[in-house]
């Protein structure tokens, strides 16, 4: 029995990589959606991508100043509050990077509640 992203490849007459690649940009990025796509698990779809030498970065990652990672792991980095940065995208409707740029490069005043301004 063959592999499902073989049966697509031999079906639709595309490589193998080529049609795992369509089967990410059609999913968004998701695992759920990517086994409801290609009829099985989410964790076959990933073992799927492992077993192809594919890997997926993750839905929620984005890039800033070069470096790929989770809104938690840039905030870290730079040693700021996740849930202040993350409040500051909500309420001021600017991207994720925007606003980390806003907080490491000092532009926002920071308040802490019960203190003076």
């Amino acid at each position: 029995m063959r592999a499902w992203e073989q049966r697509e490849s031999a079906r639709t007459g595309k490589p193998v990589p080529q049609v795992l690649a369509e089967l990410l940009e059609q999913s968004g990025g998701k695992w759920e959606t990517i086994g409801l796509l290609s009829n099985m698990t989410h964790q076959a779809a990933h073992r799927m991508f492992v077993r192809n030498g594919i890997q997926k970065k993750p839905v929620h990652s984005f890039e800033f100043r070069g470096v790929t990672a989770s809104m938690v792991q840039h905030c870290k980095t730079h040693g700021l509050s996740y849930f202040a940065v993350k409040q500051y995208v909500r309420s001021h409707e600017v991207s994720r990077a925007d606003a980390l740029e806003l907080y490491v490069t000092n532009q926002v005043k920071k308040h802490h509640w019960g203190v003076p301004q």
